[in-house]
């Protein structure tokens, strides 16, 4: 989705949440300007302070 957006010139900052971060899928994320990579569980706290 992140590709999908950035082809089609989108600027907005993406988040991606998931259950099993791995470096080479976090190493990409960053690589294509995500903002933050955030691991499940997570709190209503930290979601709020990245949203």
């Amino acid at each position: 989705m992140q590709d999908w957006l950035k082809q089609r010139g989108s600027h907005l900052p993406v988040n991606i949440y998931t259950r099993n971060a791995n470096i080479p899928a976090t190493v990409h994320a960053v690589q294509a300007r995500t903002f933050a990579v955030i691991e499940k569980p997570l709190s209503s706290d930290l979601l709020n302070a990245y949203v």
